[in-house]
């Protein structure tokens, strides 16, 4: 988007374990070191490490006007090498989930939020993808009034190609079939899937693709063995997308992963993706997924998960059809970002620029 929005664009950061250091658009980012997922103590040992050879970016850094910190182990990078480097560049933190460590009343909880806190009072902005971020967890643990931007998890389409328009949409169930894509890491999701096929194998089929999060669902295959109904066909490709909605009714929109926390408030791609290829959304009435479908009055919402079953029962092609026929309705706007929004993007970023130099803002 930034780069799309008129911006050059340079990138430093970790890799994951086991994955290689991507490129982006032909940029190839400087690597820090190599991170592994949700183990917070490692990653803040590998931020120490990574404070000791700050001169790797150094140079990206001198010749940038604005710094976005993609979570917080890289803003405090950010801070360090702003205060090292002696630069007067604004910094934009970018926040995309609350991590619970960052939620727990342990020590290491409170020591996590005071040392967010001072990284805060050191950013000029905040970048989240949901707004509930802003009001359940910003402005209950931190008290500093901060400028946010809302950047939501929309389908990037630049050329506005409109493929959910042209792909054929498998005809009306029983069975219905729910497409449940992305990472996939709420594990009370899949055994409630997996229990309600295999009692009512006439009501739903489930199709499973993308990447399982090991530290909760490490066994996805072992656990749907014999289920002829529910099935995990590995990851996809973005440009799979069109054909993976296309051939299921409903989108699995519910996580319990962080329940009460994270997952209440979060924004999920699947959302967005499913909705602008035509796939109508399920997802819980009382998180904040399902204030963003009530608004638009769009989905199937769920008090519990048990009223799943009885949605499903009384469901007639005809329902069916006005509730895809809603999501078609909706401005493709709510779904999908475009051109003008990354020009939009960028446009907020240089009003926090205190030189505005000619060209494309440089941003790091």
């Amino acid at each position: 988007m930034f780069t799309i929005g008129g911006a050059k664009v340079s990138v430093a950061g970790f890799i994951r374990q086991g994955q290689a250091s991507p490129t982006y658009d032909g940029v190839d980012p400087v690597c820090l070191g190599v991170s592994f997922d949700a183990r917070m103590i490692q990653r803040a040992k590998l931020v120490a490490m990574a404070s000791l050879k700050l001169e790797q970016i150094q140079s990206l850094l001198e010749t940038s006007d604005v710094i976005v910190a993609r979570n917080l182990e890289m803003l405090a990078l950010a801070v360090l090498a702003r205060r090292r480097f002696r630069l007067a560049i604004p910094i934009v933190y970018e926040c995309l989930d609350i991590h619970r460590l960052m939620l727990s009343r342990s020590v290491t909880g409170r020591v996590l939020r005071a040392i967010e806190g001072w990284l805060l009072r050191q950013t000029s902005a905040l970048i989240v993808s949901s707004p509930a971020f802003v009001r359940n967890y910003f402005q209950v643990h931190h008290t500093t009034a901060m400028h946010h931007l809302l950047v939501e998890n929309r389908l990037l389409d630049i050329d506005d190609a409109g493929d959910r328009e042209r792909q054929p949409q498998r005809s009306s169930g029983p069975p219905w079939r729910i497409g449940w894509f992305g990472i996939i890491r709420c594990r009370k999701s899949l055994d409630f899937l997996l229990n309600l096929a295999r009692k009512r194998p006439d009501l739903i089929e489930v199709e499973i693709r993308g990447r399982p999060f090991l530290e909760a669902i490490p066994d996805i295959e072992k656990s749907l063995a014999g289920s002829t109904n529910v099935v995990f066909r590995g990851p996809y490709a973005p440009a799979d997308l069109p054909a993976l909605y296309a051939d299921v009714h409903f989108t699995w929109a519910i996580d319990f992963y962080e329940e009460g926390q994270n997952s209440e408030w979060l924004l999920p791609n699947r959302l967005y993706e499913g909705c602008s290829f035509g796939s109508v959304p399920i997802a819980m009435k009382q998180v904040e997924t399902g204030h963003w479908l009530a608004e638009r009055g769009l989905g199937v919402l769920l008090d519990t998960l048990d009223d799943l079953a009885p949605a499903l029962s009384s469901m007639t092609p005809t329902r069916y059809e006005a509730l895809k026929e809603d999501v078609g309705a909706t401005p493709r706007s709510a779904f999908v970002a475009s051109r003008q929004d990354c020009v939009d993007i960028v446009a907020q970023l240089a009003t926090l620029v205190h030189r505005h130099p000619a060209g494309p803002t440089p941003v790091a």
